[in-house]
């Protein structure tokens, strides 16, 4: 009777088990739309990384075009 008990538990969750799959969009410019999650984000993880070693001068462009000035984010 336990055995039973437990296949039918096992059958029950198996059959529940909701599986959805994200359509991932390029978008160009290496970013991806993720339609599940109805968000945008870079296809390359290390895109700071690859920017920079492709333009030396970047870290000082971001800080001129601030005005010199770290702007922080809002505080939680």
């Amino acid at each position: 009777m336990r055995k039973e008990l437990i296949a039918m538990a096992l059958l029950a969750l198996s059959v529940s088990a909701n599986q959805s799959q994200a359509a991932l969009i390029a978008r160009g410019m290496d970013m991806v739309y993720d339609d599940v999650n109805n968000i945008t984000w870079a296809s390359d993880a290390n895109l700071f990384k690859t920017q920079a070693a492709s333009n030396p001068n970047l870290v000082s462009e971001i800080i001129a075009a601030n005005g010199g000035v770290h702007k922080r984010g809002p505080t939680i």
